[in-house]
């Protein structure tokens, strides 16, 4: 017995023994890397002889080798090592990587050794250097034998019979003497220069290996031709005559006549290793058998060849260039019945031909089928593996199509006979109805699985009507549990008025619970609200018809809640109204949110109409003011001077009574500090305490940690003031209390400080509460309020941003509050502006009048201004709009000042002060209007601030101290 042991082996190389008396031993170790190549294949070889070659294991290798062809595309890699040629196989990852190793690269291979396929698996491969590629040998095919000169690089001549050209590689087909053998070029080739090496004699460098049959047996020599080592041509071939060019096959089928030079294009329908048929509509063509390796069925060539007519009478084309790679296309053969087909001339072409099988026998891969066609017997051949020939299960086959090419019969008895190459050719179309113990066995094993699936099925039926059913108890149980989450509370009644379902939403919001009442839905819904018959009509409105939908809104009850009502049918899974859905939905807070915006909004259209009023107060006080100062200057001392003082004093209280209502419209102009208002109210408390009656308790609750906020001592003073006095004559008979509180709020908008003033008085009505901001409001009696305080002082909180609200009830006090956003930044002290314009009161340009540019759309103030400021010695030119002030000053530039008004028809005060200042970019223009001016928002909408503004009404010291202010500022 002789034993492969992989055990014994130094790592110099492979030890093997050979012991000969009862038992012997091959030993090769797997442990050891080997380097001798041919060491190792000499012991393989003896292990794979006295051994069962399942035992021949793989051998770990490291060798130097050089390459003699690498083509990545076929991941082919041939090499030579110490002498002997070997082919190398690769992981696909070093192929992917794209390496260049032409003919002479040295290497190293690491892997194992495969002596049953004469193969190197490798594992890693490192290119070491490169050197010339080896020399070819000489050789001679027509003396070689199958085997011989495997992988190694070659030199071989031939004579080239024809050429097949595809995208990535092409094939040559050649002739030595009477060897045929064939060189695949590897790469890409140009048409032109293949197709040139037709009919020349050639010599030819490559590596040898050899074409295989599907048992993998070498079947014709294959020379390798790597990129770039181009055939050397030693005879030339000869000219070939002009091409004629037939468009369609079924001319050249027909012809009887040699042509030595046509083109055909047309699909490979069948193939067979000594038959080719190409085919077009129309006709078919066999090709000279030599070009059969190297074309594959159903694809689409471009063949050049010559046409020849043997004896057998058909035309055979013998190919001299074939292109490959064209579209391919799938013809279908012609569908033809046995009794139809002519004898006499049997057709060149594929035809598709039904018939009963009679009996069909099998010889290797051939396969011989007797057919049958009514009273039409024929044969049929075709070629296949066991396994797709087992896979047709021809046993039980009745009707079969089979596509192929018509032959002579070989059999008398039959009509013709049918040559198909694979299986794909026989399709069985109707198969025998037969019955015997295995198919009864197989039939009653099939009632039995059908019983058994029957069971499974009910049971799993069981599972999934268990499953379905918890479900939708879950599914019902979540529609209820999302009915009683939701805001609204709804309740469902057939359609005569009984109730079906309803969620106890229901209860809170009416009161009742409709499930535990044994009356209608309707007539509990109609005893819970304040108008019961205005219910009633509604609910026959809404129900008037099937399809309809109606909501209104109703009050209950003995009660100040409102709630709204909607209801809509309910169908069912056939769109069929089955039910009513009546929805109800407590509005009471809702309502009461669209009061308070209502008189939000209110409040805003005062204001508004409010500082639209004081604007054009202003103008008039504005004009009366600068008139009675022209008075009392062209006027003398004397009886009129008391006048005049008596006018300026009740211009001067109309001026403050406007500027009120600008405060209530929040356009009058704030002088914003940093305060804590823990000091104003301390002070405010030593001021008022003085006036108020003994039997008035004045108390304080003051957060010790108030926070600071910015505002406008003055006017938020006058805003406490107002509260206070207010709260003062509230108080029934003098006495009572009064009460200021403060304290920090950290709200979602922010942080506030809240200002809290409360008293005990006689309180407010809800009518009186929702006016009490309102200008010109007053409960009053006549000549002791003007029903501004509290408009103004609504005004002024707004204005910095804050909120007042006031709670009050008859007989129960008021409240107001007041909250202020807070600042982050610490007191500072307020420098006091000690300017006196007083003192400029006498002051003229006597020895540079300016020359000023007044724009003021009112005729009476335009006429004032201009005056006094020709009083003063200036220079004046008046307009009544912004663009007759441009055009002014377009025509003369020569001005020192501009006072532009804001409010001018034509072109706006804004509008106006950027084209001016676009002119004039040095000139000091003043801005003047009736409201309050915000700086930022000015610059924000003319890109530049003015030199000064003034708010009218204004006197002329006022001017004549701003004018000196913007044209002397150092002064």
């Amino acid at each position: 017995m002789l034993d492969f042991c992989p055990q014994s082996v130094t790592k110099s190389g492979i030890l093997w023994g050979l012991l000969w008396l009862s038992f012997g031993t091959v030993a090769i170790s797997q442990d050891d890397v080997h380097t001798d190549i041919p060491q190792v294949f000499r012991h393989l070889e003896a292990a794979y002889e006295y051994c069962d070659r399942e035992r021949v294991a793989r051998v770990p290798i490291r060798v130097e080798a050089v390459v003699n062809l690498w083509y990545a595309a076929d991941q082919l890699l041939f090499v030579v090592t110490d002498g002997t040629p070997i082919f190398v196989k690769l992981p696909a990852a070093t192929y992917e990587a794209g390496l260049e190793m032409s003919p002479g690269t040295r290497i190293t291979i690491d892997g194992t050794c495969d002596r049953d396929q004469q193969v190197i698996h490798a594992d890693a491969l490192e290119i070491v250097g490169h050197g010339p590629a080896k020399k070819p040998i000489p050789v001679d095919l027509s003396a070689l034998s199958m085997g011989d000169m495997w992988s190694r690089r070659v030199l071989v001549r031939g004579t080239v019979e024809c050429a097949v050209f595809q995208n990535d590689s092409s094939y040559l087909n050649l002739r030595t003497g009477s060897t045929g053998f064939h060189a695949h070029l590897l790469g890409h080739w140009d048409k032109q220069t293949v197709s040139e090496l037709v009919g020349a004699e050639v010599e030819l460098v490559g590596v040898l290996d050899y074409l295989m049959d599907e048992f993998l047996r070498p079947i014709a020599f294959n020379c390798r031709i790597q990129t770039g080592e181009s055939p050397q041509v030693l005879r030339a071939a000869p000219s070939h005559p002009k091409l004629v060019d037939y468009p369609r096959l079924s001319e050249l089928a027909s012809s009887s006549t040699d042509l030595p030079n046509v083109k055909i294009s047309a699909q490979v329908s069948f193939l067979t290793n000594n038959f080719v048929l190409v085919e077009d509509r129309g006709g078919a063509l066999p090709l000279d058998a030599s070009v059969a390796s190297q074309l594959e069925r159903n694809e689409m060539v471009e063949v050049t060849g010559r046409l020849t007519v043997p004896s057998t009478g058909h035309p055979i084309l013998v190919p001299r260039f074939i292109d490959r790679g064209i579209e391919a296309r799938r013809l279908a053969p012609m569908r033809v019945g046995a009794q139809q087909v002519d004898v006499s001339r049997l057709p060149l072409r594929r035809y598709a031909v039904t018939g009963q099988i009679e009996s069909y026998a099998s010889h290797g891969n051939v396969r011989d089928l007797q057919l049958v066609d009514g009273e039409t017997r024929f044969s049929a051949r075709f070629e296949c593996s066991d396994e797709s020939f087992e896979a047709l299960a021809l046993v039980d086959a009745k009707t079969v199509q089979v596509s192929g090419i018509l032959r002579a019969a070989e059999h008398p008895l039959n009509r013709f006979h049918m040559l198909a190459s694979t299986h794909e050719d026989l399709l069985v179309q109707q198969r025998w109805a037969r019955i015997d113990a295995q198919r009864l066995l197989l039939i009653g094993l099939s009632l039995l699985a059908l019983l058994l699936v029957a069971l499974l099925w009910v049971v799993a039926l069981r599972i999934q009507v268990g499953r379905k059913t918890r479900k939708l108890r879950q599914l019902t149980a979540r529609l209820n549990s999302t009915q009683e989450a939701i805001k609204e509370g709804l309740v469902i009644v057939d359609l005569y008025g009984n109730l079906m379902s309803t969620t106890h939403r229901v209860n809170e919001i009416l009161q009742i619970d409709p499930a535990t009442h044994s009356l209608q839905f309707k007539k509990q819904l109609a005893d819970c609200v304040d108008r019961p018959q205005g219910f009633l009509k509604f609910w026959e409105r809404a129900t008037a018809t099937l399809e309809s939908a109606a909501s209104g809104e109703f009050r209950l009850r003995d009660s100040a809640r409102y709630v709204t009502i909607y209801t809509a049918p309910v169908r069912d899974a056939s769109d069929r109204v089955i039910a009513r859905l009546w929805s109800l939905d407590d509005v009471t807070e809702r309502k009461a949110l669209e009061s308070s915006l209502v008189q939000s909004q209110k409040m805003d259209a005062i204001g508004r109409l409010a500082g639209g009023i004081a604007h054009d107060f202003n103008n008039l006080l504005m004009a009366i003011s600068g008139n009675l100062e022209l008075a009392r200057l062209n006027g003398q001392e004397g009886d009129h001077q008391n006048a005049l003082d008596a006018a300026e004093k009740a211009t001067d209280q109309a001026a403050r009574l406007v500027r009120n209502l600008l405060g209530f419209s929040r356009q009058s102009e704030l002088e914003l500090t940093v305060a804590n208002p823990t000091d104003l109210i301390r002070d405010l408390h030593s001021l008022v305490s003085r006036t108020l009656a003994p039997a008035i308790k004045f108390e304080l609750d003051l957060a010790p940690d108030l926070w600071n906020v910015k505002i406008d001592e003055t006017r938020f003073q006058q805003v406490l003031l107002n509260l206070l006095l207010n709260a003062r004559d509230a108080l029934v008979d003098g006495g009572g209390w009064i009460r200021i509180q403060t304290q920090n709020q950290q709200l979602a908008g922010g942080d506030f400080v809240r200002i809290t003033i409360s008293d005990n008085g006689s309180g407010m009505s809800d009518q009186v509460r929702e006016r009490i901001f309102e200008p010109f409001f007053t409960t009053k009696p006549l000549g002791e309020g003007t029903g501004l305080g509290l408009a103004m002082s609504y005004g002024i909180v707004h204005q910095h941003q804050g909120t007042i609200e006031c709670t009050s009830r008859p007989d129960e006090g008021a409240c107001f509050e007041i909250s202020l956003p807070r600042c982050n930044e610490s007191p500072a002290e307020q420098a006091e502006d000690d300017t006196n314009d007083e003192g400029i009161e006498g002051t003229r340009f006597s020895t540079a009048a300016p020359r000023v540019l007044l724009g003021e759309h009112s005729q009476l103030v335009r006429e004032s201004n201009a005056t006094m400021l020709e009083a003063a010695g200036c220079d004046v030119t008046a307009v009544s709009n912004g663009g007759e002030l441009l055009s002014v000053y377009g025509q003369d530039a020569d001005y020192d000042l501009a006072i532009v008004d804001l409010n001018m028809p034509v072109v706006s005060g804004r509008e106006t002060f950027r084209s001016l200042r676009a002119l004039a970019p040095q000139m000091p223009i003043i801005v003047c209007s009736g409201h309050a001016l915000d700086v930022d928002e000015f610059r924000r909408a003319t890109g530049e601030a003015p030199a000064a503004f003034l708010q009218k009404p204004f006197r002329k010291s006022r001017l004549l101290a701003t004018m000196l202010q913007v044209l002397q500022p150092n002064v």
